[in-house]
């Protein structure tokens, strides 16, 4: 049988292989000691790649696959964003992650368990925070000169309207909101700014007529009261309820306040079907957005309609 000399480089042990065993590439150690050892200083050696990041200098392992691609520049998701974090994107790249994003939602990735459960986790662990002076400046320079209905395009608001059609805020959300503003002020600065950007703007910009409009019932506001109404029911009505808001039992003088349709139908004018609301409660109860007042929406689980 032929001597051989052992591949790994600090051993240079002669050993004999049979001659079948060295032409298939086996016995090319003279132990299993020197075959591991070779190996380990072979997998030491793919750990050449140098982190992108500057100031981390970790040495890893990144395929030769992903070379190639253009990936594999940084050790971890880490150091990734550390290094990312402060630089602006350029147009192109934006317009790859919106058409990727999308893609993702068409096919309900965004829906499974646990994304949502990152999701959740990111909202917790951000509750709390505050922009720094420079976002808010940033955020003010882009939104500056734009209504409220031109930050976003028509088919995310049709989405984000659908999204929403039907959903009624629970009495215990809208406490809640209602706590979280109590006691806000204004700066002097940021009221003359609010006015500024309302200043010669029409009504119609912010609450949009006809079918358009939120609070849009079917045209039913267009329909004339009976002549018999505004004659004599109207003003029995008031007798009845001592002319005060059955909501706030603020009393009403002169001729303030409106009567109320419970069913909303116009030509329905039996009592029970008509009750004394001041204006304020009145335009509450016909608003379809919802109201902080508690009172309101316990009133509301009282109509007919």
């Amino acid at each position: 049988m032929p001597k051989v000399i052992c591949k790994n480089l600090v051993c240079d042990n002669e050993y004999y292989v049979k001659p079948a065993l060295f032409g298939k590439g086996q016995k090319q150690f003279c132990s299993r000691e020197c075959k591991n050892r070779v190996r380990e200083e072979e997998l030491k050696s793919r750990w050449n790649t140098i982190c992108l990041r500057r100031g981390c200098g970790n040495k890893y392992y990144a395929s030769p696959a992903k070379k190639k691609k253009g990936l594999g520049k940084y050790c971890s998701h880490e150091c990734y964003g550390l290094d990312k974090r402060g630089k602006s994107l350029s147009d192109e790249h934006k317009e790859k992650i919106g058409i990727a994003t999308k893609k993702m939602w068409e096919d309900g990735v965004f829906d499974a368990p646990h994304i949502r459960e990152a999701y959740a986790k990111q909202g917790r662990a951000t509750k709390g925070s505050k922009w720094t002076d420079k976002q808010k400046q940033e955020l003010s320079e882009k939104r500056k000169g734009k209504f409220p209905r031109q930050l976003h395009t028509p088919e995310a608001y049709a989405k984000a309207a659908e999204s929403r059609r039907g959903k009624v805020q629970s009495a215990e959300s809208n406490k809640k909101r209602s706590d979280a503003l109590k006691g806000r002020k204004f700066s002097v600065e940021h009221r003359a700014n609010l006015a500024a950007s309302h200043k010669n703007r029409k009504a119609s910009s912010y609450f949009p007529k006809g079918e358009k409009n939120p609070n849009w019932k079917g045209g039913i506001s267009n329909e004339n009261y009976p002549g018999a109404f505004n004659k004599t029911i109207k003003d029995k009505i008031r007798d009845r309820d001592a002319n005060s808001c059955v909501v706030c039992k603020y009393e009403q003088h002169g001729k303030a306040g409106v009567v109320h349709h419970l069913n909303a139908n116009k030509n329905d004018n039996v009592e029970s079907n008509l009750i004394f609301l001041c204006r304020r409660c009145h335009a509450k109860v016909h608003s379809t957005k919802g109201t902080k007042d508690l009172i309101i929406l316990a009133f509301r689980s009282m109509l007919k309609y």
